[in-house]
């Protein structure tokens, strides 16, 4: 295990010690050293035992990094007139044309070569001021940036060359340098229609990437930001941002326009696209009437430059099948950083975006400054442990361009979004959860709580999302799948928020995941807490469920009703869900949407299988007018397939949820 450590520390030995007898003093200002490169993080030019050393014809001598050890500019280091002339494995390194016009090869100790003249780029030293300038680029490395003035530079001393002339007045002046850190494209997918139950957790996690984003450096200006819904609060103060760029009326036209704004960046920029929503094997759905394949997103993505890092995450399911479509081709594969990170694979059908996502952990580390490979390694972490929320799924990532997730890939994802080296400010944190609560037999209703840092005042909100015992993963459906969850707001009592639950109606272990949103708009991180309820409830458990608690006419209404069974116990079952009005009579509702007369029990489905988890939406509507004020009732009741529900002794169970209209 150590052989491969102890023979790379004896090349370094051997390299620097070669050096130490001709090694020319360096003349790299003690203060202005550094350059930074986001794979292998600072490069110092003057480091203590080594150092860089310019010529008027040549570069010699030897800068260090963390990361990746010595970095040799050549093999002569003698000093005095010397030109490398790059053809064998004895004569490279790194040359001035004595105006300042680097060119040529550096090698570092693990046998990166480094360009510093690559395509469309070059490595400059203005002679007067000593000053570097540009980007080197090597395969294994990535851009190394030698101005980020003023956190960084190199800068050389006492240089004794005049500078060249200055060029003719006809001559083409280089384009500037970037002004921004890059360009940015999230969208929003696949329809903000009620049908779509995954659609507030798409934009849930569209609004944390957007966020994220901004605190690592980028404006609005650098962020395209799709959504059918314009109205987005962003920090979480209930008022419109004015983030979204499109509402993706015409999807193609908006994402092709997008796309083309990305076009014009250059080296030294990076490049973003964030897609979340619905997918099947090399589609994503946009919109309800617009899928775009893999095919038409590696168009669009080759209009950005090769030049320029590209981190493509897809978080759908089956999004592992764009891999293979956005691989770099053979003779791009050298020079193109594209980074692929998807939430599964290819094939697999689970995929779980309800209690925690590949989406959320990614984006918490990445907003700590973690780079893409550390970020990865940690959600794909988490869903290995978690198996039985994500099963067999495993996200994907493909940073060296064969559109394959193999063991050789995690090189090239060791950069960061956003600004080098920067961090956001610090995020709430839930510090503090209640012990695991033991409830007595037959107990459905306990408190819950947790403390938060900051408290009070710098807290937008906390909730707290249930998980029931069993709960497992989702067998991904598409737009059928039933992406709901159980949550409940917490309110600030004294020096904590609390909650009261009264819906423990499963034997077993429930998990309670918390969460804190800062005056920012920024989430915590997770903590999860407990509670052990046990008694002789019924085999199948029915919960409804209302979106409030009191509405005025015109106000959406969302009736749900959650099942859950005991695995032995799956079904049948007949389903009846009724609103019971302040005058006491009841209707009922049977699929979909359907109303029985007054006092008639109409099934809302009968012989429902319950072998996993599962929602029914009772009602979706505006509430018309014409309905009476007052206190009513939304009502669900479980029974044995073909027995009455007029007679109570036939119900194994019911459960109601009660609102106000006013």
């Amino acid at each position: 295990m150590n052989k491969p450590t102890t023979h790379i520390a004896l090349s370094g030995v051997i390299m620097l010690s070669s050096f130490n007898a001709t090694l020319a003093a360096s003349n790299i200002d003690a203060s202005q050293k550094y350059a930074w490169s986001t794979n292998a993080g600072w490069i110092n030019f003057r480091p203590t035992h080594g150092g860089v050393t310019v010529y008027p014809d040549h570069l010699e001598g030897l800068a260090w990094a963390e990361n990746i050890g010595w970095v040799q500019l050549g093999t002569h280091n003698g000093g005095g007139g010397h030109t490398y002339a790059n053809t064998s494995n004895t004569n490279w390194g790194v040359n001035n044309d004595g105006a300042g016009n680097l060119f040529g090869y550096a090698r570092s100790l693990d046998g990166s070569w480094i360009n510093f003249k690559p395509a469309h780029n070059q490595v400059t030293i203005n002679m007067t001021t000593g000053e570097f300038d540009g980007y080197a680029w090597s395969e294994n490395v990535g851009w190394i940036h030698f101005n980020g003035s003023p956190t960084y530079q190199v800068r050389a001393e006492g240089l004794s060359v005049e500078p060249s002339p200055p060029p003719p007045d006809d001559s083409t002046p280089p384009p500037p340098p970037p002004s921004t850190l890059g360009s940015a494209i999230i969208i929003a997918a696949s329809g903000a229609h009620r049908g779509n139950t995954l659609f507030r957790y798409t934009e849930e996690m569209t609004r944390r990437m957007y966020r994220l984003l901004r605190q690592r450096g980028y404006t609005d200006d650098d962020i395209i930001y799709l959504n059918p819904r314009t109205w987005q609060d962003i920090n979480g103060d209930g008022a419109d941002d004015g983030v979204v760029d499109d509402d993706l009326f015409d999807p193609r036209s908006a994402i092709e326009t997008a796309f083309d704004s990305a076009a014009s960046l250059q080296p030294g920029q990076q490049f973003v696209l964030y897609i979340q929503g619905h997918g099947l094997p090399d589609q994503l759905k946009i919109t309800r009437e617009y899928w775009l394949d893999a095919s038409e997103l590696r168009r669009l993505v080759d209009k950005v430059s090769p030049d320029v890092p590209q981190v493509i995450i897809i978080d759908s399911c089956y999004s592992g099948s764009f891999l293979d479509e956005l691989r770099v081709s053979d003779e791009l594969r050298p020079t193109v950083q594209r980074i692929v990170l998807t939430s599964t694979d290819a094939d697999t059908t689970a995929w779980n975006a309800l209690h925690e996502s590949f989406s959320e952990k990614l984006i918490s580390e990445l907003r700590h400054g973690e780079t893409l490979k550390t970020a990865f390694d940690r959600a794909e972490s988490m869903m290995a442990f978690e198996t039985k929320l994500f099963g067999e799924q495993r996200p994907q990532l493909d940073d060296d361009g064969d559109g394959v997730y193999t063991s050789q890939d995690g090189r090239r994802a060791h950069i960061v979004l956003g600004n080098e080296g920067g961090r956001s400010a610090d995020a709430p944190e839930i510090i503090d959860v209640h012990e695991p609560l033991i409830l007595a037999e037959q107990q459905t209703e306990d408190m819950l709580w947790v403390k938060t840092s900051p408290s009070g005042e710098g807290i937008r909100r906390v909730r707290a999302i249930l998980m029931r015992p069993g709960t497992q993963r989702i067998d991904y459906q598409g737009e059928e799948t039933e992406f709901n969850r159980e949550e409940v707001a917490m309110s600030y009592l004294q020096d904590r928020y609390v909650a009261v639950y009264s819906h423990f109606r499963q034997a077993g272990t429930w998990r309670i995941l918390y969460q804190a949103q800062g005056e920012d708009g920024t989430w915590s991180n997770n903590r999860f807490g407990e509670a052990q309820a046990s008694g002789d409830f019924p085999w199948v458990v029915v919960t409804a469920r209302l979106n409030q608690s009191a509405y005025q006419i015109g106000d959406y209404l969302s009736f749900k009703l959650d099942l859950n069974a005991e695995a032995n116990q799956p079904g049948p079952y007949d389903i009846y869900g009724a609103i019971v009005f302040p005058l006491g009579y009841f209707v009922t509702f049977a699929y979909p949407m359907t109303p029985s007369l007054p006092g008639v029990a109409l099934p809302y489905r009968q012989a429902v299988e319950v072998s996993q988890p599962k929602t029914l939406s009772i009602l979706d509507l505006d509430l018309p007018a014409g309905l009476d004020f007052g206190t009513y009732q939304a009502c669900g009741v479980v029974t044995e397939t073909g027995d009455d529900p007029m007679q109570s002794e036939n119900w194994i169970d019911i459960d109601c949820a009660g609102f106000e209209l006013r």
